[in-house]
């Protein structure tokens, strides 16, 4: 980076690619050609900054920092040849004005906004041997880093590293992300490459390599992923093979999600909802047919919902456990909350986790849908929404954010079921897939 004549380097790479060290060396060595300088560090947020950045640099500059010169009240500290460094979060951009530098470093640039690596641009004006700005970040395509430093745009430069390099990763760990990753995830998040997203979202789903003949084992435990609601709620139910299975000249691997069947009542309260989920399990005389072993659902039903006045005002979750339990079932209710949990909502996380479970890097499949799931069930005209979820969900054109595909409602929250029941799956692969 140090050695181009570029105003703006960005260092971009995937997970594990050394991308934030090597930062960190850069910086330190601009701090080092530039004596008696001030120079700048950033993160997106302040704990970002002291968890990951800040150690960073220090881990490099320990031996050159001033001894009794690290004031944690002032954010700074000083090198040996008299340069100053200081930090700062970048979440509040105006926060960044008033230091004027001759070396800024952004880390994790992607999720930071536009506005502070504008301001932190405007305060590079101090003279120096060597007056430079850097980024280090994860590329995410349709956001102001690319239009930044792959458009053209004089001043800048693009520098791209891949995971695959790091020696000092442990071993696997590259082919770990392989497992758990989509094809388009892994260029980026693994190889640095821009991850473009233009035109069907399950653009792998096939129903010659997804779809199954596939009847419910008797012997194994029925999951399940609720997406709540008074007017489109959604229920979507599978089974996790255990050990490898056959379908004529097939291969299903172990631990592949097979979707059995969906549910997609309208105008229906959560209890409601529950007692329709339990007929599935036991039959006229209350016999039990299939067991039900956990369902994971959307964490927002643990607050209000629209139809709690209607239940008694119980929220989402304990209504439908309530329903369950009165139907004489017991099963784990899997729900997220707390500092975290809006990572098991977050749309993009759970697509993503789809689709590589749909191909991953690999070229192994390990979600499946049963045949039974293209026949409409009798009397309904809407009880099936997932395969058309698949076929047809697109992108946004130039977001990040999906574009809801036909029959709307009742599609969207079909896939936001499975959403949740993959999110809450304990383990697909063991240190790829956990449980909230």
């Amino acid at each position: 980076m140090i050695e181009s004549d570029a105003f703006w380097s960005l260092f971009i790479g995937g997970y594990g690619s050394g991308k934030t060290f090597g930062g960190a060396a850069a910086f330190f060595c601009l701090c080092a050609q530039n004596p008696g300088s001030t120079g700048f560090i950033a993160a997106p947020s302040y704990n970002l900054l002291m968890r990951v950045t800040l150690p960073a640099f220090f881990e490099i500059a320990d031996k050159y920092i001033k001894k009794g010169s690290v004031n944690k009240q002032l954010r700074r500290c000083e090198i040996c040849n008299g340069a100053e460094v200081f930090w700062g979060s970048a979440d509040r951009p105006q926060s960044l004005e008033g230091t004027n530098c001759s070396q800024v470093w952004l880390d994790e640039a992607q999720d930071a906004s536009h506005a502070a690596f504008k301001i932190l641009g405007s305060r590079l004006r101090v003279k120096a041997n060597k007056v430079q700005g850097l980024c280090t970040a994860t590329p995410k395509s349709g956001t102001w880093l690319r239009r930044e430093f792959d458009s053209g745009k004089k001043g800048r430069e693009l520098i791209r590293v891949s995971t695959r390099e790091n020696i000092f990763n442990r071993e696997g760990f590259v082919e770990d992300q392989l497992e758990a990753f989509s094809e388009a995830e892994a260029k980026a998040y693994i190889d640095g490459e821009w991850y473009t997203r233009d035109g069907r979202i399950y653009e792998d789903f096939s129903r010659d390599l997804h779809i199954i003949p596939y009847k419910p084992n008797p012997n194994w435990p029925v999951i399940c992923g609720v997406d709540f609601g008074l007017h489109w709620p959604a229920v979507v139910y599978a089974q996790v093979t255990q050990g490898t299975t056959y379908y004529g000249d097939r291969i299903i691997p172990d631990g592949s999600v097979i979707v059995f069947d969906e549910d997609n009542p309208n105008n229906i309260t959560t209890d409601g909802l529950g007692r329709r989920i339990a007929t599935r399990f036991t039959d006229a005389n209350g016999n039990r047919k299939l067991h039900i072993e956990w369902l994971g659902v959307d964490p927002a039903g643990s607050s209000g919902s629209k139809s709690a006045a209607e239940q008694g005002g119980l929220n989402d979750i304990t209504a439908l456990r309530q329903a369950l339990r009165d139907n004489g079932l017991s099963p784990q209710i899997r729900y997220a909350h707390g500092p975290g949990s809006g990572r098991i909502r977050h749309v993009n996380v759970g697509i993503e986790q789809q689709r590589g479970l749909l191909l991953n890097a690999n070229g192994i499949t390990k979600l499946y849908f049963s045949s039974d799931l293209l026949t409409p069930k009798p009397g309904s005209d809407n009880s099936r929404g997932i395969i058309t979820g698949m076929e047809s969900y697109v992108w946004r054109r130039g977001t990040q954010s999906p574009l809801r595909g036909e029959r709307a409602d009742q599609v969207d929250h079909t896939l936001d079921a499975l959403r949740y029941l993959l999110r809450h799956l304990k383990s697909i692969k063991p240190g790829v897939y956990r449980a909230a």
